[in-house]
């Protein structure tokens, strides 16, 4: 199984005839194998049954949204969705994987950028209104 053979992959996207059907993250896929006969049960399976056993609503979400947008909705799922990875299609039936975490940090550095040009800003009217 790709999850067990390659521990970088996030997640797996679950396709049929090329269209999403579904996403199980790293982190689900491992907490239904370390239960009890998870690995007899789920080992010698397809990854569909484990879906279908472990389903949950996964987030899908257009390559263009923006990160503050992602960010809020993300956050708004379920407590125990939270940080499940999100879905996000690039262009028709091209889909990736992105984390939660990932796309946090990239609102913390929106957020950075965006309050050091406030601050750039309030100096120079500062200093225009001293003049």
């Amino acid at each position: 199984m790709r999850l067990e053979a390659e521990p970088r992959l996030p997640g797996i996207i679950l396709t049929e005839k090329g269209h999403i059907s579904g996403m199980i993250s790293r982190q689900r896929f491992l907490e239904y194998l370390s239960c009890p006969f998870g690995r007899e049960l789920f080992l010698k399976r397809s990854l569909k049954t484990l879906y279908e056993f472990a389903y949950t609503d996964f987030l899908l979400m257009p390559g263009n949204t923006t990160v503050v947008e992602a960010s809020s909705t993300a956050l708004q799922r379920p407590t125990n969705q939270a940080y499940e990875l999100i879905v996000v299609e690039i262009e028709p039936y091209v889909y990736r994987i992105l984390d939660v975490h990932h796309l946090l940090i990239a609102q913390c550095h929106i957020h950075q950028l965006a309050s050091n040009l406030l601050h750039e800003l309030y100096q120079e009217l500062e200093k225009a209104h001293q003049e």
